[in-house]
């Protein structure tokens, strides 16, 4: 390690870079004016006039069947929110939008909170408090930019950023996490600058560095093949946001022909007038559609600036990441990669993934759509347990991890691939998926966004060895505010019987169950787990879970 520089604020021996992905930093009018220079914020009392609008329009939609009136109404909430995001032509924004702050020494963790702009950078930095805890919180950086532009543009821009951090730390290496979009990213940079520039651990979560099937799925020509589902989004954006899902079965009462008719003006007028010249949103094309969808969005000269920006990340990073990969690892550079499974794309039907990045785009393994199985009989420990997703041909199957039912970028709230994550970024004890039980291949999501779950009390996962006979699990209830009552939970599919785990919890609190194997001879397979539960806060509300848990025979 380097000597520090005169100013490095109390180096310590690693430090960490964030790169998030798409709307994750916050773009400002005015960064010295705090939330009041946020660009989404007009006058509350031109809000609350809009929102009027909004609720008539709806109310007319529901009782006339008069859809046009709830889309106007939406248009004008998406000029007022995100009015200033506007791209020119040529791919250069409209507006002068600037991020909260720049440059390492205001984008440490410390600096941030100090600053006050903690709550400004947004979902790919909240890992931070976490690395901060063994890092320190002045080593714990997070990457701004204008997501906007393309990689190839931004992928400069964090290289300078990286030289500050080695020189402000006094670390010769980093270790960096990339968010969605932020991975294509750090990809590039590895891609353009060698594989010896200081970056020494890589966690790619959600990674979007092929693109993703998403992007064609909103660029429908009609609201009729738009494929927008309201539960889909409505769960989608409920993860991201870390609501929990009390809502969704209002939501899912709404009529469909509303949600596509409004989706479809909505959508269609926000790119089009707003972000068709957004080459960071084209940088997240999915590979194989880029020509077909540039062809059909994008004119040959009033574009050409654009074009030439995202086909330069199109036909190099993006058509070379096994290459990269492969590289970044043979100049001793750990490589780990986190996806989510599970979860359909918001828009594109049953497309699997995690409601914004498909899972076969994000990990280079093959994966089947939402309820379909493989039926060739195929077996190996790279295969889920839903039988539905085969890592074995992955980019990079020995170090990918699967989180079923996460929502994109949401690996933070839920507790084991946080913990995951830090041990693959500050640490080298995990080697490959086999070398901590506690972090198995596949495990299903405990996320707060869900009430409950049940976590097996001595190895993650969900796989039930028959060897071991009765199991000791728990239940937890993962809620941050909602107590909850169980009320039942009972098996289909599995040779297991259930006692214990009834009974009130508060949130975070856990009950012990046992998982008892049946006389009968253990047939391998994959079922359910189903927990029937009370959720009360204000009403109470009945609902469901259901956990997917596999029995192996050996």
């Amino acid at each position: 390690m380097k000597k520090p520089s005169a100013d490095a604020p109390n180096a310590r021996s690693q430090a960490v870079i964030i790169v998030p992905g798409v709307i994750e930093t916050m773009l400002m009018t005015d960064p010295a004016a705090g939330l009041k220079g946020r660009f989404y914020a007009p006058l509350k009392k031109n809000m609350a006039r809009l929102m009027t609008g909004f609720v008539s329009g709806s109310l007319k939609a529901l009782l006339f069947k008069k859809y046009d009136s709830v889309s106007k109404a939406c248009l004008k909430l998406l000029d007022a929110a995100v009015g200033n995001l506007r791209m020119d032509p040529d791919g250069t924004p409209h507006f002068d939008l600037r991020t909260p702050v720049s440059g390492a020494k205001n984008s440490s963790y410390a600096s941030l909170i100090k600053s006050g702009m903690w709550s400004q950078v947004w979902f790919g930095a909240q890992i931070a408090p976490e690395l901060s805890k063994e890092a320190g919180k002045e080593n714990v950086f997070v990457f701004t930019y204008d997501w906007r532009l393309g990689s190839p543009t931004v992928t400069e821009m964090f290289s300078a950023f990286l030289e500050e951090v080695k020189e402000l730390t006094g670390c010769e290496s980093v270790s960096v996490i990339g968010d969605s979009y932020g991975c294509q990213i750090t990809a590039s940079y590895l891609y353009t600058h060698g594989y010896d520039n200081g970056i020494n651990r890589i966690v790619f979560d959600s990674p979007a560095w092929t693109g993703t099937a998403l992007f064609k799925a909103l660029m429908a020509d009609r609201k009729e093949d738009l494929g927008f589902r309201i539960t889909h989004g409505a769960s989608t954006l409920f993860g991201f946001f870390l609501i929990e899902q009390d809502l969704l079965p209002i939501i899912k009462r709404f009529p469909d022909r509303i949600v596509q008719h409004v989706a479809f003006e909505f959508i269609s007028h926000g790119f089009r007038d707003y972000l068709r010249g957004a080459a960071g949103l084209w940088c997240c094309c999915k590979t194989d559609d880029y020509e077909e969808m540039k062809e059909k969005l994008l004119d040959p000269e009033k574009n050409a600036k654009l074009i030439a920006e995202t086909d330069k990340a199109q036909y190099g990073v993006m058509r070379h990441i096994p290459e990269v990969l492969e590289k970044a690892q043979a100049a001793g550079i750990s490589v780990s990669v986190i996806m989510n499974e599970g979860t359909a794309l918001f828009a594109g039907g049953d497309i699997n993934g995690d409601g914004v990045v498909d899972a076969e785009s994000g990990s280079g393994g093959e994966c089947l759509r939402l309820g379909k199985t493989f039926t060739d009989g195929r077996k190996g420990k790279h295969i889920s347990p839903s039988n539905d997703f085969d890592l074995t041909n992955a980019f990079l199957p020995d170090r990918t991890w699967v989180y079923r039912s996460l929502t994109h970028s949401q690996s933070y709230w839920d507790e084991q691939p946080r913990e995951l994550v830090k041990k693959l970024l500050l640490t080298d004890e995990i080697k490959n998926v086999d070398t901590d039980p506690r972090f198995p291949q596949f495990s299903e999501s405990h996320c707060p966004t869900y009430d409950v779950s049940i976590r097996l009390s001595k190895r993650g996962g969900e796989v039930l060895r028959w060897s071991e006979g009765k199991t000791n699990a728990f239940i937890r209830n993962d809620s941050i505010r909602h107590n909850i009552i169980v009320t039942g939970i009972k098996t289909e599919g599995v040779p297991y019987t259930v006692s214990g785990g009834k009974g009130r919890l508060k949130p975070g609190n856990t009950r012990k169950l046992t998982l008892t194997p049946c006389s009968t001879a253990c047939r391998p397979g994959t079922g359910i787990i189903k927990i029937s539960y009370i959720e009360f806060e204000y009403i109470p509300i009945p609902k469901t879970r259901t956990l997917l848990f596999t029995a192996e025979a050996e």
